[in-house]
Protein backbone atom coordinates (compact mmCIF):
# COMPACT_ATOMS: atom_id res chain seq x y z
CA UNK A 1 0.00 0.00 0.00
CA UNK A 2 1.45 3.42 -1.29
CA UNK A 3 1.23 6.40 1.07
CA UNK A 4 -2.18 8.56 0.67
CA UNK A 5 -1.36 11.45 -1.45
CA UNK A 6 -3.49 13.85 1.59
CA UNK A 7 -0.90 13.13 4.36
CA UNK A 8 2.28 13.51 2.77
CA UNK A 9 0.03 17.28 0.97
CA UNK A 10 -0.64 17.61 4.86
CA UNK A 11 2.47 17.02 5.90
CA UNK A 12 4.36 19.38 3.35
CA UNK A 13 1.55 21.94 3.86
CA UNK A 14 2.30 22.01 8.13
CA UNK A 15 5.96 22.37 7.31
CA UNK A 16 5.97 25.38 5.07
CA UNK A 17 7.25 27.44 7.67
CA UNK A 18 9.24 25.33 9.37
CA UNK A 19 12.97 26.53 7.14
CA UNK A 20 13.13 22.58 6.72
CA UNK A 21 14.60 21.05 3.59
CA UNK A 22 11.27 18.78 2.13
CA UNK A 23 12.46 15.67 -0.59
CA UNK A 24 9.09 14.25 -1.63
CA UNK A 25 10.19 10.67 -3.16
CA UNK A 26 7.72 8.99 -4.68
CA UNK A 27 8.86 5.34 -4.39
CA UNK A 28 11.56 5.31 -1.03
CA UNK A 29 12.02 1.42 -2.55
CA UNK A 30 13.29 2.18 -5.88
CA UNK A 31 15.57 4.32 -4.36
CA UNK A 32 17.13 1.68 -2.46
CA UNK A 33 17.69 -0.56 -4.87
CA UNK A 34 19.50 2.03 -7.18
CA UNK A 35 21.37 3.01 -3.82
CA UNK A 36 20.48 6.32 -4.81
CA UNK A 37 23.10 8.66 -2.95
CA UNK A 38 20.19 10.80 -1.74
CA UNK A 39 19.68 8.09 0.70
CA UNK A 40 23.11 8.39 1.93
CA UNK A 41 22.63 12.38 2.53
CA UNK A 42 19.46 11.69 4.67
CA UNK A 43 21.29 8.98 6.44
CA UNK A 44 23.87 11.09 6.95
CA UNK A 45 21.99 14.65 8.10
CA UNK A 46 22.71 15.84 11.65
CA UNK A 47 18.60 16.37 12.34
CA UNK A 48 16.65 14.49 10.01
CA UNK A 49 13.14 12.75 9.67
CA UNK A 50 11.84 10.37 6.89
CA UNK A 51 8.28 9.25 6.41
CA UNK A 52 7.05 6.18 4.55
CA UNK A 53 5.99 3.02 5.53
CA UNK A 54 6.67 1.01 8.47
CA UNK A 55 10.17 1.92 10.21
CA UNK A 56 11.01 -1.35 10.58
CA UNK A 57 10.80 -1.72 6.26
CA UNK A 58 12.57 1.88 6.20
CA UNK A 59 15.65 0.80 8.53
CA UNK A 60 16.21 -2.00 6.66
CA UNK A 61 15.40 -0.23 3.00
CA UNK A 62 18.41 1.87 4.07
CA UNK A 63 20.84 -0.76 5.52
CA UNK A 64 19.92 -2.79 2.10
CA UNK A 65 20.98 0.85 -0.14
CA UNK A 66 24.34 0.41 2.26
CA UNK A 67 23.56 3.20 4.31
CA UNK A 68 22.38 2.70 7.84
CA UNK A 69 20.48 5.38 10.02
CA UNK A 70 21.51 6.78 13.20
CA UNK A 71 18.04 6.77 15.10
CA UNK A 72 19.99 9.64 17.22
CA UNK A 73 19.65 11.89 14.33
CA UNK A 74 17.24 10.47 12.28
CA UNK A 75 13.70 10.44 13.47
CA UNK A 76 11.25 7.53 11.60
CA UNK A 77 7.96 8.10 11.16
CA UNK A 78 5.08 5.03 10.10
CA UNK A 79 2.43 6.79 7.73
CA UNK A 80 0.96 2.83 8.26
CA UNK A 81 0.53 3.23 11.92
CA UNK A 82 0.79 6.75 13.14
CA UNK A 83 -1.78 9.67 12.81
CA UNK A 84 -0.94 12.23 10.28
CA UNK A 85 -1.84 14.73 12.93
CA UNK A 86 0.41 13.48 15.55
CA UNK A 87 3.09 12.99 12.67
CA UNK A 88 2.93 17.14 12.05
CA UNK A 89 2.59 17.64 15.48
CA UNK A 90 5.84 16.19 16.49
CA UNK A 91 7.94 17.69 13.40
CA UNK A 92 6.42 21.50 13.65
CA UNK A 93 7.74 21.53 17.23
CA UNK A 94 10.50 23.31 16.22
CA UNK A 95 9.58 25.57 13.69
CA UNK A 96 11.18 28.86 12.69
CA UNK A 97 8.58 30.36 10.54
CA UNK A 98 11.29 30.37 7.40
CA UNK A 99 9.84 28.85 3.72
CA UNK A 100 10.65 25.47 3.34
CA UNK A 101 12.63 23.93 0.63
CA UNK A 102 10.76 21.41 -1.45
CA UNK A 103 11.90 19.06 -3.49
CA UNK A 104 10.75 15.93 -5.53
CA UNK A 105 12.84 13.03 -6.17
CA UNK A 106 11.11 9.98 -8.87
CA UNK A 107 12.23 6.95 -9.20
CA UNK A 108 12.96 6.48 -12.74
CA UNK A 109 12.46 3.29 -13.98
CA UNK A 110 10.15 0.68 -15.88
CA UNK A 111 10.28 -1.62 -13.52
CA UNK A 112 8.08 -1.82 -10.08
CA UNK A 113 10.57 -2.17 -7.28
CA UNK A 114 9.27 -5.29 -5.17
CA UNK A 115 11.77 -7.32 -3.73
CA UNK A 116 12.98 -8.46 -0.48
CA UNK A 117 14.77 -7.12 2.09
CA UNK A 118 16.57 -8.54 5.13
CA UNK A 119 16.05 -7.39 8.78
CA UNK A 120 19.72 -8.57 9.54
CA UNK A 121 18.10 -7.87 13.63
CA UNK A 122 16.10 -11.21 13.18
CA UNK A 123 18.02 -13.33 10.85
CA UNK A 124 19.79 -16.40 11.13
CA UNK A 125 21.32 -16.77 8.04
CA UNK A 126 19.24 -20.45 7.12
CA UNK A 127 19.53 -20.24 3.90
CA UNK A 128 15.83 -20.81 3.26
CA UNK A 129 14.87 -18.02 1.54
CA UNK A 130 17.91 -18.40 -0.80
CA UNK A 131 17.23 -22.07 -1.51
CA UNK A 132 13.30 -21.36 -1.91
CA UNK A 133 13.60 -18.44 -4.45
CA UNK A 134 13.11 -19.54 -7.87
CA UNK A 135 14.49 -16.54 -9.65
CA UNK A 136 17.94 -15.98 -8.61
CA UNK A 137 17.10 -12.75 -6.25
CA UNK A 138 19.48 -14.17 -3.39
CA UNK A 139 23.40 -14.81 -3.13
CA UNK A 140 25.54 -15.67 -0.41
CA UNK A 141 28.20 -12.59 0.11
CA UNK A 142 32.04 -13.07 0.61
CA UNK A 143 31.63 -13.46 4.28
CA UNK A 144 28.84 -16.19 3.97
CA UNK A 145 25.49 -14.16 4.96
CA UNK A 146 22.67 -14.37 2.32
CA UNK A 147 21.64 -11.09 0.81
CA UNK A 148 19.50 -9.07 -1.96
CA UNK A 149 21.88 -9.84 -5.03
CA UNK A 150 19.43 -9.25 -7.74
CA UNK A 151 16.10 -6.99 -6.30
CA UNK A 152 15.02 -6.93 -10.16
CA UNK A 153 15.09 -10.69 -10.79
CA UNK A 154 11.92 -10.97 -7.32
CA UNK A 155 8.93 -11.78 -9.52
CA UNK A 156 6.39 -9.01 -8.90
CA UNK A 157 3.91 -9.54 -6.00
CA UNK A 158 5.69 -12.53 -5.12
CA UNK A 159 6.22 -12.54 -1.41
CA UNK A 160 6.86 -16.36 -1.16
CA UNK A 161 10.49 -16.58 0.39
CA UNK A 162 9.11 -14.40 3.61
CA UNK A 163 6.31 -16.65 3.93
CA UNK A 164 8.70 -19.70 4.90
CA UNK A 165 11.01 -17.33 7.02
CA UNK A 166 11.33 -18.58 10.24
CA UNK A 167 12.31 -15.48 11.74
CA UNK A 168 10.18 -13.19 9.85
CA UNK A 169 13.45 -11.64 8.45
CA UNK A 170 12.48 -11.32 5.05
CA UNK A 171 10.46 -7.61 4.83
CA UNK A 172 8.77 -6.53 1.01
CA UNK A 173 7.76 -2.82 2.56
CA UNK A 174 5.48 -2.76 -0.16
CA UNK A 175 3.16 -5.67 0.57
CA UNK A 176 -0.25 -5.31 2.60
CA UNK A 177 -0.02 -7.60 5.68
CA UNK A 178 1.88 -8.08 8.66
CA UNK A 179 4.85 -9.38 8.94
CA UNK A 180 5.31 -9.34 5.41
CA UNK A 181 5.09 -5.58 5.22
CA UNK A 182 7.63 -4.53 7.48
CA UNK A 183 5.83 -3.98 10.51
CA UNK A 184 7.05 -4.55 14.16
CA UNK A 185 7.30 -8.74 15.15
CA UNK A 186 5.39 -9.45 17.84
CA UNK A 187 7.73 -11.25 20.47
CA UNK A 188 7.10 -15.08 19.61
CA UNK A 189 6.17 -17.33 23.02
Amino acid sequence: ARVAPSSVDAITNALATSGALITIADDLCGLAAAKDPLLAEIAAAPNSAIIACHTRAVRWLFAAAGYAIDESKTKLYSLRTQNTEDIITALTAETCNAESQVDAVSHDSDWPPWFPVIDRDRCVNCMQCMNFCLFGTYAISPDKQVLVAKPEACKNLCPACARICPKSAIIFPKYEHSPIDGSDVPDEA
